[in-house]
């Protein structure tokens, strides 16, 4: 372990110097293009500057190496309040488990397993209530200021497993430091852009005359400039991205130990209408940061691949099973659009109609608590706990079922699992196994109880809140 901890530290060093390096070329290139651009813009040659007055490219080199840096600064002095400030700049929501809604409850329980079973500091998580694709990303300079966010379409459409799987790659990216060159990328990224933000200000200015229209046109030159260097980017932003995310998806299967889900995670993307598209205004600046690639309409038309920020899903299967051809993979992701269809569908007629009672009860999975709380409350079951649960991954426990006496309905079953699916899998009750209360407490640590507790308090106030 201790030999591939120093081998994963070279390879992040590696990678940080051809991002220093790609980064300096690309401040150079606009550099050049700029002064060209200001002497031609003067109506002299750029020998006859160069040989009369030198100090025109020095200060006009000066002037831009300044201002990108200056916005550099400035973007890295705001990301490094911590991941929350990437995940609130992108509209998202903080979430607990005091939380009232149980997807978001899940969330947080997810959230709480893999920092155990990874042993570091449980990050910040947030939800972003107006995406709809499913998607989800980590963001932060160290763990110990990390924050991971996900979709509301991740919420809504993933199953327990599957979120479990998404979540664990985002763990290997705070685990591998992939988030401080995210960080970097997004900074220099932004000073990069700000040449071209400046240049676009001075050609919308209202001014007139015919000083003003020579200005707009050098301003439009410049904007040309740095729209090269932010190409130039744009290019190493997806360069250094794709070559983690494969490293982030093995690593997501050895946390879960359960690559299924993984791949059945990517299906459900695949076959979902929004996909993993983000529709926010700054996803393009922080694209390389998420889990599935959310290119812009534009990249993908002019480079297709080249702008490309993670490998296509389907290469991404592939890696973690090599059985799942091409063909495969089309067959299975038209079968998932079918079952989501038909869910869809089931789901809009349970909610137009109501029990007695007022319960609405639906089978779409983009209301959980819905779903959760139809029909009669179920009785609190009994559990016992796995042995080893601090320190096994949460995947590697033994698969862990209600172990209540059998429900009278369906709809009890239903809304039992989906209580008690909220719960850490580490104290999740197992099928047939009912110990007395006392030898309960015995096998639990006093962190594990006040975890039950914890839940107990939660389940009875969502109990009371619908009656």
């Amino acid at each position: 372990m201790s030999g591939q901890f120093f081998e994963r530290q070279e390879v992040q060093r590696s990678q940080t110097r051809w991002l220093v390096m790609g980064f300096i070329a690309a401040i150079l290139a606009v550099v050049a293009l700029i002064n060209l651009v200001v002497v031609l813009g003067l109506g002299e040659s750029p020998v006859r500057i160069w040989d009369r007055e030198p100090q025109v490219f020095f200060w006009v080199s000066t002037v831009v190496i300044v201002v990108i840096l200056g916005a550099c600064w400035h973007k890295s002095s705001q990301l490094r309040a911590g991941g929350a400030v990437v995940a609130r700049s992108l509209g998202g929501v903080q979430v607990n488990n005091k939380d009232n809604d149980l997807a978001r409850q899940r969330l947080v329980n997810i959230v709480e397993e893999m920092a155990i079973a990874a042993r570091v500091k449980k990050p910040q998580v947030f939800v972003l209530p107006e995406e709809q694709g499913i998607n989800a990303f980590a963001a932060g300079h160290s763990p110990d200021e990390a924050a991971v966010a996900v979709t509301q379409g991740a919420l809504d459409k993933l199953d327990r497993d599957q979120l479990q799987a998404v979540i664990g790659h985002e763990f290997s990216h705070i685990l591998n430091g992939d988030m401080k060159i995210n960080m970097r990328l997004t900074a220099w990224i932004f000073g990069l852009f700000v040449i071209t933000d400046l240049a676009s200000r001075v050609m919308n200015s209202r001014r007139g005359g015919k000083d003003a229209a020579r200005l707009k046109v050098i301003a439009l030159a410049i904007f040309v400039a740095g729209s090269i260097g932010m190409i130039a980017g744009r290019l190493l932003q997806a360069a250094v991205s794709r070559r983690r995310e494969h490293l982030a998806d093995a690593s997501a299967v050895q946390f879960t130990r359960n690559p299924q889900a993984l791949q059945s995670a990517f299906i459900v993307m695949a076959a979902h209408a929004e996909g993993t598209r983000l529709h926010h205004e700054a996803s393009a600046d922080v694209a390389h940061m998420f889990f599935a690639g959310s290119a812009p309409s534009w990249a993908n038309k002019i480079g297709g691949t080249w702008f490309a920020t993670h490998p296509p899903i389907e290469e991404r299967v592939h890696a973690i099973d090599n059985r799942v051809t091409p063909l495969r993979f089309r067959t299975l992701v038209s079968d998932e659009r079918r079952k989501l269809t038909v869910k869809a569908k089931a789901g809009s007629e349970a909610a137009g109609s109501e029990t007695a009672a007022g319960a609405v009860a639906t089978t779409d999975e983009s209301t959980p608590a819905a779903a959760a709380f139809a029909g009669s409350a179920p009785a609190m079951p009994t559990m016992e706990l796995d042995a080893g649960f601090e320190s096994a991954p949460a995947a590697a426990r033994r698969p862990l079922v209600p172990a209540a006496a059998p429900p009278k309905s369906s709809s009890e079953s239903g809304s039992s699992m989906a209580l008690a699916e909220t719960l850490p899998s580490g104290i999740r009750p197992a099928s047939g196994r009912v110990l007395p209360p006392d030898t309960l407490r015995n096998r639990l640590s006093a962190e594990q109880q006040a975890q039950v507790q914890s839940f107990v308090a939660r389940v009875e106030a969502s109990l009371l809140s619908v009656q």
